[in-house]
């Protein structure tokens, strides 16, 4: 599913709700992060109950960081690349497991301004979501903008997927 994508009227106002939710579900979290570099956990954090909610997060920015960290299997990463679906849900699914909660969030994206090409232009992000049943799910953006732009709306997309998977 490729969406594009526009940053809804106070996209960062409710981080509440959604932990509030995970509360009410007996659900905890963990992030792994590579294009938006903690950004997601930093907005989720900033409410209070963070602490109930969220178990563990990484950053994960560099190929060797996925697989070292996350465990996620190199050669995965040299036939997909790190900026994939695969990628993504391999990285949604170790950070679940290794966290030992219900929900793994993972994203990694080509935020720009390099680094993209034809087949994989930048604005591309891959966010999966890892569920209480070990199932993995994705969804792929493509997004416009400048670096900051790309960030703030993958950002954006994947605390308003937390919200609908907690409703």
């Amino acid at each position: 599913m490729q969406m594009k994508y526009k940053l809804p009227k106070g996209w960062i106002k409710d981080p509440q709700e959604i932990l509030s939710t995970f509360v009410k579900q007996k659900w905890r979290l963990a992030l792994a992060e590579s294009c938006t570099g903690g950004l997601v956990t930093a907005v989720l954090i900033g409410a209070a109950g963070a602490s109930e909610v969220l178990e563990r997060s990484w950053v994960t920015y560099s190929n060797q960081s996925k697989i070292e960290e996350l465990g996620v299997d190199a050669t995965l990463i040299e036939q997909k690349g790190a900026v994939s679906q695969e990628v993504a849900e391999a990285m949604s699914a170790q950070a679940r497991t290794r966290a030992g909660v219900e929900i793994g969030m993972a994203i990694t994206g080509i935020a720009g301004p390099t680094g993209g090409t034809d087949e994989k232009p930048k604005g591309l992000v891959f966010i999966a979501l890892t569920d209480a049943e070990g199932i993995s799910h994705h969804r792929r953006y493509l997004f416009s903008g400048d670096r900051q732009e790309i960030r703030a709306r993958t950002v954006a997309a994947a605390l308003a997927w937390l919200h609908e998977w907690a409703s």
